[in-house]
């Protein structure tokens, strides 16, 4: 399109027709006169054109205008010496392309870039976080949330080898959500849709092919995934701490994802929006640690767990009768600081029981709280004193308690009778 200006008053006409001839390997526009162009009078041509997913500097100190058939002196200052005129393309720091968000003590500010020919920019993750929901070893559902915010438009549709992946989250195992690689994602409300689809391998990376994206804005995302069994290092496993997102396709800088603090002003605000939900608020997150994907809470039993309102859990066991050759039925009373799900293999083994006579291998489980475990646990006999009680079914319902939703656990009783012995025994 083009505008001509006479007497202040400017309008559209076809001065250089309505096609313009255009090469993109030389970046050369050539332009026929469609009317003749007046002295003195100023026109303005506009050319649609489509940048490239690369970053580029500047071009505008190799900008030519040529007029074919026209001399223009070679000795004038203002040309550029070989027949050409120097294009100035309104290089001054008044014109601006777009505000570049760039986070800043946790907020957001402008940087202004300079409107010149031919500069493209490359892309910045300005937000890159993850967060999981469930740090109990083997949960089949652990939900993972990324909250990702870019500093340029990514067009995806226009520049479709345009691709992200997440890295540096090996562990996780299947989920129902996943299906021969391919995991089913969902955004949530009041987010734009992000995932076209994404894709899981087992070396922990998510490839993802975003959709179009508009820049400063929030997009937030989950999907499912199953924890690993623990590992045995105080504190729990920091496997994915070390997590980054890539960009293919498109200029970009490796961000590592990060997990925002619970106690940051911009987390609360994404809970105001319904982007996150106060992990802290429910027991399968008791620690701003444990938000960091991969991190596995490590088990252990307690003792004097206050799971209520002046009521204490203890691990602990008791007996019935003390009395010589009569059945003892022993008590056990189990607390643990994370869900028991089966697939973790539990075993619960008690050993020192010794004094009693059965010296049958197996003994008859009774459960109280639970119908969880095996009916039958291995015992060791009468010098060892050692029952070993395997878990059969998950064991994470209504019995997991917690202190305002903050530090849960798991509690769980059972009971089996022994044959105490004729001598005294302490």
């Amino acid at each position: 399109s083009s505008v001509k200006e006479l007497r202040g008053v400017r309008s559209e006409q076809n001065i250089f027709g309505a096609d313009a001839y255009w090469s993109n390997t030389t970046g050369s526009l050539g332009l026929g006169l469609a009317e003749d162009v007046l002295a003195g009078m100023p026109y303005e041509i506009k050319v649609m054109v489509r940048n490239q997913p690369w970053t580029q500097q500047t071009t505008k100190d190799s900008v030519d205008f040529h007029i074919d058939g026209l001399t223009i002196p070679a000795d004038n200052a203002q040309y550029g010496g070989d027949g050409a005129l120097r294009v100035d393309t309104r290089s001054n720091t008044t014109n601006h392309i777009w505000n570049d968000n760039i986070m800043t003590d946790g907020g957001h500010r402008a940087v202004d870039m300079p409107l010149e020919i031919g500069y493209i920019r490359q892309l910045n993750w300005v937000v890159s976080e993850i967060w999981q929901s469930d740090a109990h070893p083997c949960s089949p559902i652990n939900t993972i949330t990324v909250h990702l915010m870019s500093d340029v438009d990514v067009i995806t549709s226009k520049c479709p080898g345009i691709m992200l992946t997440i890295t540096g989250l090996s562990g996780y195992n299947d989920a129902p959500g996943v299906t021969a690689g391919y995991v089913n994602t969902w955004e949530y409300p009041g987010s734009d849709l992000f995932v076209s689809q994404m894709n899981w391998t087992a070396d922990g990376t998510f490839v993802i092919a975003p959709l179009d994206t508009v820049a400063g804005r929030d997009y937030v995302f989950s999907f499912n995934m199953t924890n690993p069994t623990p590992k045995k290092n105080a504190g729990g496993d920091y496997a994915g701490e070390n997590s980054a997102i890539h960009t293919y396709g498109v200029t970009y800088t490796q961000k590592s994802m990060l997990t925002p603090s619970t106690n940051w002003t911009y987390s609360q605000e994404l809970w105001n929006y319904g982007y996150m939900s106060n992990m802290m608020a429910a027991p399968l997150i008791a620690t701003e640690a444990e938000l960091k994907p991969l991190f596995i809470r490590v088990p252990m039993l307690v003792a004097n767990a206050h799971a209520r309102y002046n009521e204490v859990w203890s691990t602990q066991i008791t007996q019935s009768n003390p009395y010589p050759c009569h059945t003892n039925t022993i008590s056990v009373s189990l607390v643990s600081n994370v869900k028991l799900y089966a697939s973790c293999g539990h075993t619960f083994s008690i050993q020192g029981l010794t004094g009693t006579q059965n010296q049958a291998t197996q003994l008859p489980i009774n459960e109280i709280t639970h119908n969880s475990l095996n009916a039958t646990a291995m015992w060791s006999g009468v010098s060892t004193g050692n029952l070993d009680v395997h878990l059969d079914a998950d064991l994470a319902d209504i019995h997991y308690e917690g202190v305002d939703g903050i530090a849960g656990y798991q509690k769980i009783a059972f009971t089996f009778d022994v044959m105490n012995r004729a001598a005294s025994h302490n």
